[in-house]
């Protein structure tokens, strides 16, 4: 797999219409500060974020990243992105890499992905 700021796809079953949408700093820091409104605004056309995103679990996760991208921009890539369904345009979750410390103290990158829960009617 090439690095790139670019969407990323995937042939696995079930996921031909996701993609995995880089977040810029910007729209990153308004959801560490639980701002949903200025996180839509600067964010990509066509993606409107969850208000799921600013719940307690994952402005814990904004800030975390928001911080690791001042301190070395070249993190940008592979940071938590979300997921958009690019057949309805929404957002349906958010994956990101996370590194995991093993029992023979090798560390581990796995991607990690958590699907937005759907609104109960």
């Amino acid at each position: 797999m090439t690095v790139t700021s670019s969407p990323w796809s995937s042939t696995t079953t079930g996921t031909a219409n996701h993609l995995l949408i880089q977040l810029p700093l910007p729209v990153i820091s308004a959801l560490a500060n639980a701002d949903l409104e200025t996180a839509n605004e600067l964010s990509t056309p066509g993606l409107t974020l969850a208000p799921y995103l600013i719940g307690e679990r994952w402005v814990r996760v904004w800030k975390r990243r928001s911080a690791q991208i001042k301190a070395d921009e070249r993190d940008a890539v592979w940071t938590t992105r979300a997921i958009l369904d690019s057949s309805t345009g929404a957002v349906v979750g958010v994956a990101g890499y996370v590194i995991l410390l093993s029992y023979s103290t090798c560390y581990e990158r796995l991607l990690k992905v958590v699907q937005i829960p759907r609104p109960t009617r």
